[in-house]
């Protein structure tokens, strides 16, 4: 980022108004979408997810573009699942979690899905009676995000009873970022893969009560110590469970010609 890049710089306002276009494209896009499926014959059963992987930051703390931290501007994204005269039509505050698609997919279209929730890898949404779904009570549960890309932050985080607590084993502050963006892209384009260092010990510790600080401004790690102890217990256990191994360096795929254009159109 260059230095004096700032809210108030025409060129961050140029970047939100073309986020705010490209969020206008792609709801007009879905309308199409689902006008287009509502004229398909109603005895053909329907169902569609909508959702993404990561959301972008804007500033909110110090930087713009995503993939570089796991605050909530970051991992907060849409899930819409729609399934005319099956799902009703509802709002649900409670929190889910990508991983908890498949397993959910499996239960809507009728696959055995519990081997998949045995492993712990998510939570079906919906409970199903007959050809009826409703929203099923998760209660209070845990969730996890990770972040491990080479030559950016290796950082985690834990969510329960509102509060969420994240550790980095690396961390790079704003201008440290983009000086790893231009070696990442130095290193891809000798058409290598940039491969993430072991992670090592915790060098930052965020704690937030997110009912009373959704923008995620106070550091209560040193004010809680009744929580504290406790998420730390619950990443630590993830972390022995699902430990990130970390990228193979190595030369990239070759990709076709159409398949190139295709990521280029996304923005690839």
């Amino acid at each position: 980022m260059a230095a004096g890049f700032g809210s108030q710089d025409p060129r961050f306002h140029e970047l939100v108004r073309r986020y705010d276009a490209e969020i206008a494209h792609t709801d007009a896009a879905l309308q199409q979408l689902v006008t287009g499926l509502r004229a398909r014959p109603s005895n053909r059963p329907l169902l569609v997810v909508i959702t993404a992987d990561h959301g972008e930051e804007f500033l909110e703390h110090g930087f713009v573009e995503h993939a570089w931290t796991l605050y909530e501007e970051s991992v907060r994204v849409p899930l819409v699942w729609w399934s005319p005269g099956r799902i009703p039509r509802t709002r649900s505050s409670q929190a889910a979690s990508l991983v908890d698609v498949a397993p959910t997919l499996l239960r809507l279209l009728g696959i055995d899905s519990e081997q998949l929730l045995q492993q712990g890898s998510g939570r079906a949404l919906f409970h199903v009676r007959g050809q009826q779904a409703e929203v099923a009570d998760l209660g209070s549960r845990v969730r996890f995000a990770e972040l491990g890309i080479a030559e950016r932050n290796v950082a985690r985080a834990v969510w329960s009873d509102g509060w969420k607590y994240m550790v980095a084993r690396r961390w790079l502050d704003v201008g440290e970022r983009a000086r790893a963006s231009r070696i990442e892209e130095q290193i891809r384009q000798q058409g290598k893969t940039p491969a993430l260092p072991p992670p090592g010990v915790v060098v930052r510790e965020e704690l937030f009560h997110l009912p009373s600080d959704p923008e995620e401004r106070a550091n209560r790690v040193t004010e809680a110590p009744a929580v504290l102890p406790r998420l730390r217990e619950y990443l630590f256990q993830h972390e022995r469970r699902c430990p990130l191994t970390g990228v193979v360096s190595g030369a990239r795929p070759t990709l076709a010609p159409h398949e190139a254009e295709a990521l280029r159109q996304l923005g690839y």
